[in-house]
Formats: structure tokens, C-alpha cells, sequence
């Protein structure tokens, strides 16, 4: 039981790997019955438009992972491509901000004004973060910058906005319990990705890993079974 505990919270290159494939595929996924709902059945509005557009930041933030990975598993080293996880960190919030955009435009308010802010506020934080970590290449193993906290910070003070819209029935799409679920577990990856920094040293890889996962695939899971939902 150990064993297998430690093969699940450990993170080696092949625990990652196996992990960003299986949420890549997941979220490939959603993001293919999104495509399939805007050809066949003429779901073509904006908000619709937008979320799409977040998925598919969310395919390339995981395939980036997936890739980086693959490369450290089957080279049989270390890879030091630290970028490409500040890259694809910024890419996943960016992405959040344009399915927030997508609720609250459903929701009938104002959101591109805020958007804008908000991705430029992230392209920002990422440019801050490369620059960082160029400087200091010996940082803790499973610590972040103060700019992905930030970052994180920004995602999830953004996803409360549409959770609420929900609650509210403000939103006009069907699926609404599927909608809840995936947007509170979404928020809660970015509440636990800071678990390592935050969280006392012998509880964070697990904090971290297993249950960042585990909101991953609830959330995934939720995307794909609500974008059925649209109304047609």
C-alpha cells in the first residue's frame, strides 16, 4: 500500500507524465464535443465561442506538460525546462480568464474590458516569472514564485464570479450542477497548487499531487459531461 501510495504522490517524470497524458486526453476531449456542438448543431453564440477557445488553451497548457515530460522519461534525465512550466502555467490562467469571460458574457454583463486587463495582467506575471527564473535556477523543489501565486490568486478570485452567476441561475445554459462541480474543482487546483509552498513539508507533495489530480479529472470529467448541456 505504501508502494503504491508513493507511485501516486511522487513526482518523478514518469508519475507527471502518466498524470498530463491522462488530463490531456480528458481534456482533448471536452474540447472535441465543444468543436462537434458548434458544427453540428449550430451552437455558434459568444459565449460558446469563448469557452471553446479556453479548452483549447487548456489542451495546449497540458500538451506542453505532457511534452516536457515525455522528453525527461524516455532521455532518462532531468530535463531543466523550467520556461515551459511558467509558460504553460500562465497559458492554463489565461485560458480560466476566457471561460470566466465565456459565464459572465452568458450572464449578459460587460466582460471584455476585463479580460483584457486580466490577460495582460497574466502575460505580465509570466514574463516576470521567466525573467525569475533565469536569475534564480536553485529554487526549492515544488516551491513557486511569487508571480504564479499571484497568478493563482487572480484565477481563482476570477472563477468565483461565475460560480456565483451559476448559483444565481443567471446563466442560461443547462447542465447546471455539472457546471458547479467543474468550476468549484477548478478553482480548487489552484487553491492547491500553492499546497507546497503554503503546506508544512511532509504533507505538500501529497496535498499537491493527489488531490490537484483528483479536482483535475472531477473537473475535466464535469466540462466534458455539461458541454452536452448548450442548449441547441
Amino acid at each position: 500500500m505504501q508502494s503504491l501510495l508513493w507511485h501516486v504522490t511522487n513526482r518523478t517524470a514518469e508519475t507527471l507524465l502518466i498524470f498530463n497524458l491522462f488530463h490531456l486526453l480528458l481534456a482533448g476531449l471536452a474540447f472535441m464535443v465543444l468543436v462537434h456542438q458548434r458544427i453540428n448543431r449550430g451552437v455558434r453564440g459568444r459565449p460558446e465561442r469563448l469557452i471553446t477557445i479556453g479548452f483549447a488553451t487548456l489542451v495546449l497548457h497540458f500538451a506542453l506538460l505532457t511534452l516536457r515530460f515525455a522528453v525527461a522519461f524516455f532521455l532518462h534525465q532531468q530535463v531543466q525546462l523550467a520556461g515551459v512550466e511558467r509558460f504553460s502555467h500562465g497559458l492554463l490562467v489565461a485560458g480560466v480568464l476566457v471561460m470566466v469571460a465565456a459565464y459572465l458574457d452568458a450572464a449578459k454583463r460587460k466582460v471584455f474590458p476585463g479580460l483584457i486587463a486580466g490577460l495582460l495582467a497574466v502575460f505580465g506575471l509570466v514574463l516576470i516569472d521567466l525573467v525569475a527564473a533565469g536569475v534564480a535556477n536553485g529554487a526549492a523543489e515544488g516551491t513557486h514564485s511569487w508571480a504564479t501565486l499571484v497568478s493563482d490568486g487572480l484565477a481563482v478570485a476570477a472563477l468565483l464570479l461565475p460560480i456565483r452567476a451559476v448559483l444565481r441561475g443567471d446563466v442560461g445554459w443547462r447542465g447546471r450542477v455539472f457546471r458547479l462541480v467543474a468550476l468549484i474543482s477548478l478553482a480548487m487546483v489552484f487553491v492547491l497548487h500553492a499546497a507546497p509552498t503554503l503546506a508544512p513539508a511532509n504533507n505538500s507533495v501529497f496535498l499537491w499531487t493527489s488531490a490537484r489530480n483528483i479536482c483535475w479529472t472531477g473537473c475535466l470529467c464535469a466540462s466534458t459531461l455539461r458541454s452536452s448541456s448548450w442548449p441547441a
